[in-house]
């Protein structure tokens, strides 16, 4: 049985996140929460038995997106910075994901019909998790 370790996330996007203004990262990561939000809708359509949970998940991802937008929303002068860094963040996240879907496609589970929650609900026992 192959183990998975599951990447350090903070590290990944360091290299991103660390070109946005302390004044500006706060409404950056309700950014990145909306691409969580985005991510369990897709895998809500992906995953039908799974939706009810999934759009549960991505409704509060949107909330928390909110409530961040309406304290520290992204200063004008910080704008296009943002809206070049985050794509480049989300971008690196989900190459995560595919190669979490690979991993399932190689014959070890068929249940990576959805990259990410698939993978990691069909193959949990072998995951281990890097802090």
């Amino acid at each position: 049985m192959t183990t998975l370790n599951i990447p350090k996330f903070g590290e990944l996007l360091a290299p991103h996140l660390s070109r946005i203004p302390d004044a500006a990262r706060p409404g950056a990561l309700a950014r990145l929460e909306r691409s969580a939000a985005e991510r369990y809708r897709g895998w809500a359509e992906a995953l039908p038995e799974h939706a009810e949970g999934l759009l549960s998940c991505a409704a509060r991802e949107d909330e928390i997106a909110d409530r961040i937008e309406a304290i520290l929303p992204v200063p004008a002068e910080f704008e296009a910075l943002v809206c070049e860094v985050i794509p480049l963040a989300v971008a690196t996240y989900y190459a995560v994901f595919r190669a979490l879907q690979r991993l399932g496609s190689n014959g070890d589970s068929g249940q990576c019909r959805a990259p990410g929650f698939a993978c990691l609900a069909g193959n949990g026992a072998r995951f281990s998790r890097a802090y």
